[in-house]
């Protein structure tokens, strides 16, 4: 089997802090987004994994890195009452408190093109602006062609 080779891509979402942001479509009723907590570690790290098969998200790792860490400034999902339908993270570090990073977006597979990544991504960055963020970005590979999409 060849090597499989990939590359960081970096997109640019934001430019300008007075850029205004669509209302969310009803596309995501009934289905809700809100802030994950740190009880549903469990679940994000089934949902990341499966996203994202070549990395390892278990338990303490995710609650590490997604909710102990303080360059996280938010966890969302998307979710109905019994699951997690998808995710992504908004991370700020101190060294560049002006550009943030939209990390890892996860939705489910079946639920894949119903628009909860673009709601979530809308959402974070909306938090981003809040922050006083100029800049965000979002981080991808080139064999995730939804993310680059996105």
């Amino acid at each position: 089997m060849p090597n499989k080779l990939t590359a960081r891509i970096e997109v640019k979402l934001l430019r300008s802090t007075s850029l205004e942001f669509p209302e969310l479509t009803p596309v995501l009723k009934p289905f809700t987004i809100r802030r994950s907590q740190i009880e549903e570690s469990e679940s994000l790290a089934a949902l990341c994994g499966r996203a994202y098969p070549d990395e390892a998200w278990d338990l303490e790792n995710t609650k590490l890195e997604l909710f102990q860490s303080d360059t996280v400034k938010a966890v969302l999902v998307v979710a109905d009452t019994n699951q997690l339908l998808a995710t992504a993270s908004l991370q700020v570090h101190s060294h560049a408190p002006y550009s943030a990073q939209v990390r890892w977006v996860a939705t489910e597979h079946k639920w894949r093109r119903h628009g909860f990544a673009r709601a979530l991504v809308v959402s974070l960055l909306k938090i981003a602006k809040k922050e006083g963020c100029k800049e965000t970005y979002l981080h991808t590979t080139t064999n995730l062609l939804g993310a680059i999409s996105l």
